[in-house]
């Protein structure tokens, strides 16, 4: 019988112990690229398999159980009120620096510092 692979997004919760939010996500970034998964099993009884990558930025929504609101106007509400209103985000791997981009490409801004600062910047430009 034949085999077909899918490239399916699924989101899923994933817990992390770290330090900080950012060791977190350096976990993250390490480990989820092509790693192996298994969703329980299929109605034959044989696991269903499943590599995962991350596609987009995890957010967090709960710290220690107790649910997370970033502070207003922190990095992280900047952040996500851009990622909310459709902005793009992309790292050069050599460079490090951030860019981003509106959904319809009509703005868009590179060499940010920080992803942080990419989001503000878009955040101002748009009226976000």
């Amino acid at each position: 019988m034949p085999e077909y692979a899918f490239d399916a997004t699924v989101r899923i919760a994933i817990r992390v112990c770290a330090l900080t939010e950012q060791d977190a996500r350096d976990l993250l970034d390490r480990h989820l690229d092509c790693a192996d998964a298994i969703f329980g099993k299929w109605p034959g009884g044989k696991p269903i398999k499943a590599e995962a990558s991350l596609w987009d930025r995890p957010r967090v929504f709960e710290i220690d159980g107790e649910e997370y609101v970033p502070a207003d106007d922190s990095d992280e509400d900047c952040i996500r009120r851009a990622e909310d209103d459709g902005a793009v985000f992309e790292r050069n791997r050599e460079t490090g620096h951030w860019s981003v981009r509106s959904d319809d490409e009509e703005w868009v801004v590179t060499n940010a510092t920080s992803q942080a600062d990419a989001a503000r910047r878009y955040c101002e430009e748009m009226g976000v």
